[in-house]
Formats: structure tokens, sequence, C-alpha cells
């Protein structure tokens, strides 16, 4: 009998919650399925670990490469993978016993989709406290969150058809972080991606997690994954395949691909820099406040709700001072719009200050004008 889904879990330096992550898969209901798990040259326990299960039972594939990073790992385990279907799993999360068979029986139903993630259920050692995901379900809802700049699914928890994988090329060893995201653009600008309602996987929250190690990294990336994104949807060459899979903006055939692509690692940084408090927007000139609304109107800024709220309220009030008001419209309405709850996640006192503002008619009247 041919293998139905093939579960791909890259590990380093994972031992601390490997087992759990292994036996939530093992113990599935489904269970026409190959456990692949590619050790990236750990430097603690994790192989032994891997080794042991894969003794015991053989739909366990251990792989072994030199430290090359989670790209490597997961596009090492994809080649190797025999299933129709590729379910992706992380060293330090639980999947639910009945993930597999539920999402391997959506996309048997639902040709059109090629990704299918799931709730999660986020969860902390030694906290009570839960939380659910609400990611968007229908294909057309994920899709509109995706063109607002959002990242509506949750990598570890996804299934994909591993045809259309391989139609896209895998994932980019140019991402060393989120390289889920550039993936799933690449994947919506031609076929579907939904999530189940049901939360099917519980999600590890840790100070060692990738997600906390490399949240800046993971900004700068998701940006120039949804740059890159935009001229695909221009009809234009991807400008990472004519840079040769590096960043280099020199490698551009176009001049002003060039300076676009360099202003936006350069605001990039900057935005970096503002975030950590080493910034000052009241230095800009009014044309950076342009492009600094710009960019962040296109989705190329990320980081957070709270980043982004303090990012708009600093980009409104500087712009304001300088009578530059179609920055200021634009600062406030994206402030808003991106999240009506945002103001309340950092302190009452800006919250107020900003509600104030907001609902003062005469002011909203002067930039409505300008």
């Amino acid at each position: 009998m041919s293998i139905k889904v093939s579960v791909v879990l890259p590990v380093f330096n994972g031992q601390a919650f490997l087992r759990p992550a292994l036996e939530s898969i093992l113990n599935q209901t489904f269970r026409n399925f190959e456990l692949i798990v590619i050790d990236d040259g750990s430097t603690d326990n994790s192989l032994e670990i891997m080794r042991e299960y894969g003794s015991r039972d053989e739909r366990v594939v251990v792989v072994e490469q030199k430290n090359s990073g989670i790209v490597a790992a997961l596009n090492n385990g994809i080649a190797r993978s025999q299933g129709e279907y590729i379910a992706r799993m992380d060293a330090d999360d639980i999947a639910l016993p009945t993930r597999l068979e539920e999402q391997a029986s959506y996309l048997d139903s639902n040709p059109l989709v090629a990704v299918l993630g799931t709730q999660m259920l986020i969860f902390k050692a030694g906290v009570k406290k839960q939380r659910k995901s609400r990611y968007p379900c229908d294909p057309n809802d994920v899709a509109k969150a995706f063109k607002k700049g959002r990242n509506p699914i949750c990598h570890p928890s996804v299934m994909m058809r591993k045809a259309v994988l391989e139609q896209i090329g895998g994932y980019r060893s140019c991402f060393n972080a989120a390289q889920d995201y550039d993936l799933w653009l690449r994947v919506i600008n031609k076929f579907s991606i939904a999530n189940l309602p049901k939360v099917l996987l519980r999600y590890r929250s840790h100070d060692n997690s990738i997600t906390q190690q490399k949240a800046e990294e993971q900004n700068y990336f998701r940006a120039l994954a949804t740059y890159f994104s935009e001229k695909r949807a221009q009809g234009r060459q991807d400008p990472l395949e004519e840079m040769g899979g590096k960043i280099d903006p020199s490698c551009l055939k176009d001049g002003q691909d060039q300076i676009e692509l360099n202003d936006v690692l350069e605001y990039l940084n900057g935005y970096a820099q503002f975030k950590s408090g080493e910034a000052d927007l009241h230095k800009l000139t009014n044309i950076e406040l342009s492009k600094s609304i710009e960019f962040l109107s296109r989705g190329i800024f990320g980081g957070g709700r709270k980043d982004m709220a303090k990012f708009c309220e600093a980009l409104f009030h500087t712009s304001y001072n300088v009578k530059l008001f179609s920055v200021s419209r634009k600062a406030l309405r994206i402030y808003f719009t991106s999240s009506p709850r945002v103001a309340l996640l950092f302190s009452l006192h800006n919250a107020n200050k900003i509600i104030s503002i907001y609902f003062n008619r005469n002011l909203c009247k002067t930039i409505d004008n300008s």
C-alpha cells in the first residue's frame, strides 16, 4: 500500500520536548503515514532519541545532516518523502490524535485546496491560561487576510499537497526565517489555502522557540516576501529569482527596481531601530515620512500589533506636527482598521490620547479636507 501522508519534522537540539511530539504523531488515529525526522546537526541527545523511536517503529525514518538550518532540513525531508500529502510538525508541539485523519479527509474531498492548516491551542509550562487561535477557515477569507498583510495559518499545523510543493519549488533557501510566509504567498498566487475550525495542534510557547529567538529576523524576511509577492502580482519576474536567490539589489536589471529594493531594506532597518527605541521619527524628512506610510500601507512593516500601534501613533503625531496631513490621515486609519482593539494592548494613557485625537471633529475635518 502506498503511503498517504509524510510527516516532516526537523529537529535541532530539541531533546526537551521531542518525545511527546513524536508520541503525538505515532498515536494518531490515521495509520497510513511515515514520520521523517531530520536531525540538523544537534549537539544534545536529539539524534539518540530519534534513533530509539526509529528502531522500534518502522514508520519512523531518521535522516541526519550537518547543521544547515530549518529550510535545508525541510527540503531534505520533503525530497525523501513518499506520501501524497506532506504534514508539518515541530519538535516542541503536540498533535491531537485525529489531526492527520481529519486533514487528509478534507484534502481528499477538496481538491482545489493545496494547503490546509488547523486551529491551535497555545500553552506554556507553568501557565494555566491557554489561548486558542482564530484563523479564518474559508479559502476566500484566508486569501483576504494575506492581502491585508497577515499570516492566517500556523506552519506546524499544515498538511500540503506534495505535487504543489514540487511545482512551486518548495521552501527557498534565502529565507532563514519566515520561510513559511514566503511559501504561502507563492502558493496563494495559484492555489487555495484553508484552515479547519477545530483545534488539532497544541502549540508550545517557550523562550527557546524560533519565534521568540528570531522575531526581528522573521519580520525582515516577511517584509521581503511581501515585496517579492507584489512584483509577482504585477506580472513581473520574482526579484529573488532575478537576483539568483540572494538579497543583492545590484543584481536587478532595472535601475528603478534597485532603488526601490534598497529603500525597502533601508526603511526596514529604520523600522527595527524605531521598535528598539534607537530611532526618532521626528528626525525624518517629509519625503521619508511619506515613504514610511507607503511601506506601512503595503504591508512591508510588521512585527506584531503592539509594535504597529506604536509606530502608527508616532507617525501620526510627527506628520501632523509638520502639517503632512495625508500621512497623518493614513496613519490614523491604519491604526484603527488594522485592529480596533489594539489601543488597549499598551498603556491606558496612550490609548486615551489617541482615542481623543480620533474623535476630535475639528482635527478630523482638517485632516479629511487636506
